[in-house]
């Protein structure tokens, strides 16, 4: 919390409004000061990635049509089930936060990986920005009116899928808006991993 309010306190405005981002923020906050005192260390196992994602649905409480899912319920990937899951969170409340629905999650295999992408149908990530997204503290002053928030959540996410042995990163969409992809290691199956 200190390294936040050190980042962001430039005048009494901006202090009171830095005390409310991060009153707001906690989870994200606590979870960065974790990864400071003792890094990333993921208990890593098999998680059904569809289970993820239909518990994340099931927590924001979305609306039918608001997001639309692909994915074969049998991918399945090697990583810690609880990073994995604030991972998704935070692409998905970024996606509605900034953009609204439809979202569309798609989850398929792609090169000996699980590939997870988030996609939003809105303005997509100012150019010049797109180098700075996964940056500790990192907003974009185009978006700061329309949510609020410290800017820690896609460096959590990132933090994360390489400490899972993966990688998180942004494309623009093809249908304008973004995507926030997401790799993590598929696992074996059982019957791969009986015959090795």
């Amino acid at each position: 919390m200190v390294a936040i309010a050190a980042h962001e306190l430039h005048n009494p405005l901006a202090a009171i409004s830095v005390l409310a981002h991060v009153l707001q923020d906690q989870h994200d906050t606590i979870t960065a000061s974790s990864i400071d005192v003792a890094g990333v260390r993921p208990v890593p196992g098999r998680v059904p990635v569809l289970e993820i994602i239909v518990e994340q649905l099931a927590d924001i409480n979305a609306k039918p049509g608001e997001i639309q899912v692909s994915c074969s319920p049998g991918l399945t990937v090697v990583a810690d089930r609880a990073e994995f899951s604030m991972m998704l969170a935070n692409y998905l409340d970024n996606a509605l936060a900034y953009a609204g629905p439809p979202v569309e999650i798609q989850a398929a295999e792609r090169e000996g990986c699980a590939e997870i992408r988030v996609t939003d149908h809105g303005p997509g990530v100012p150019a010049s920005f797109i180098p700075h997204l996964f940056e500790r503290f990192a907003r974009a002053p185009e978006t700061e009116h329309k949510a609020e928030g410290t800017g820690l959540g896609l460096w959590i996410v990132r933090a994360f899928a390489r400490a899972n042995s993966g990688d998180a990163w942004y494309e623009p969409s093809r249908a304008g808006g973004s995507s926030f992809c997401l790799r993590l290691p598929l696992a074996q199956s059982p019957q791969d991993a009986s015959a090795g």
